[in-house]
């Protein structure tokens, strides 16, 4: 039986836009499903968990370990996890695309090594826990309203819980992953660096030692996608976020993400997410103004306009 793969669990794929974090209650999170999350695991999402009150079972990989509050849980993506929560279990989940915490880890000089390991903390000390439970709360509170500065709030809170966990010592030992989920977390490693440059297959392949053929395989056991699906995924992810959150127009963005022309760039946004990229643009900058959930900002090269048309 396969592993599911999920983005919010036992939900839907798209209820959490790949651009954008998520954060909800462990009531909110496991009270639908009757306290019991099933094992499965996240394609390039990354999780944290903080339990804050009560008790849970994690199993991570088919191990269980019992959880007392306050405990603390990170899971890089890949990792095969689940809970079972007892009845009066609370807390916080916040989940954020992998890419984007990789991307601030790396502007502000801190390992990102940080999210490639599971990361369990059992009682967690009250001066660790205080201060990771207060942002998480905050941050829950920013992400239900629609307040002037909501995108800043939510990534500076975010931040803060980054920076909270990078100062709890020592991380245990790294799950020991078996073949064919190291080769797709080095192959989605390797995409986030080069998705703007490079669309071969058989570069990425040739890079984890292994062909094409055997890069689809791995992709559709440990994802449930082939490997040029992947990659444009991230393709997309990086494209709604410059139409969301940049001034550039749709030719400029087309240039940045490597297409040769505003109408190849145009053609695949069409084909991916079902309506052009200008009107994508207008339908999200409509919803932010009034009120809706805005994605954290990502950072865009400033390209010259004739540059773009060029």
């Amino acid at each position: 039986m396969s592993i599911p793969v999920f983005e919010l669990y036992a939900r839907p794929e798209g209820q959490l836009p790949a651009e954008a974090l998520h954060i909800e209650t462990i009531p909110q999170s496991a009270g639908l499903w009757g306290g019991i999350v099933r094992p499965h695991r996240h394609r390039d999402l990354w999780q944290v968990l903080l339990l804050s009150r009560g008790e849970a079972v994690l199993t991570v990989d088919g191990q269980e370990r019992n959880l007392r509050a306050p405990a603390l849980v990170a899971m890089p993506p890949l990792v095969v996890h689940g809970y079972a929560f007892h009845a009066a279990a609370d807390g916080f989940v916040l989940t954020l695309p992998v890419s984007l915490a990789r991307e601030w880890l790396a502007g502000a000089g801190e390992d990102p090594g940080l999210l490639a390991r599971p990361l369990v903390v059992d009682r967690l000390a009250a001066e660790a826990a205080g201060p990771l439970h207060d942002a998480l709360a905050r941050l829950h509170d920013e992400f239900r309203k629609s307040r002037p500065g909501r995108t800043l709030a939510l990534r500076g809170l975010a931040l803060l819980v980054l920076a909270g966990l990078a100062r709890i010592a020592p991380a245990p030992a790294p799950v020991v992953a078996d073949r064919a989920v190291r080769h797709v977390g080095r192959f989605l490693e390797l995409v986030d660096r080069h998705f703007r440059e490079e669309r071969r297959l058989s570069f990425y392949a040739g890079r984890l030692g292994i062909t094409p053929t055997q890069l689809n395989r791995v992709c559709r056991r440990v994802l449930g996608r082939r490997a040029h699906e992947v990659l444009e995924e991230r393709l997309l992810l990086e494209a709604r976020r410059w139409l969301a959150h940049s001034a550039m127009d749709v030719g400029e963005i087309a240039f940045c993400l490597g297409f040769p022309d505003p109408s190849s760039f145009s053609r695949f946004f069409r084909r991916r997410a079902g309506e052009p990229p200008g009107a994508w643009r207008a339908k999200v900058r409509a919803g932010l103004r009034g009120g809706a959930q805005a994605p954290p900002e990502s950072s865009s090269p400033k390209v010259s306009r004739a540059k773009a048309k060029a």
